[in-house]
């Protein structure tokens, strides 16, 4: 995980998209990558906001964080 790079982008007054691709058997645990984003998401709410809560869709999860 990245944490330090989204709370320097979000510093910046950036937005942040986080996503994460699934390959070959990755998709049949997609809930794995669900809650990873959900953690992300826990260590970053003094400084950001989710702007797009995460969704799925084919192969890949994704969410946007905006700056408080």
């Amino acid at each position: 995980m990245k944490i330090k790079r989204i709370r320097k982008f979000l510093g910046n007054g950036d937005k942040v998209r986080v996503s994460m691709i699934f390959r070959g058997r990755e998709i049949s645990h997609a809930e794995i990558g669900l809650d990873l984003l959900k953690e992300i998401t826990k260590k970053i709410e003094d400084i950001g906001v989710v702007e797009v809560p995460p969704r799925r869709q084919e192969r890949d999860v994704s969410m946007l964080i905006v700056p408080k």
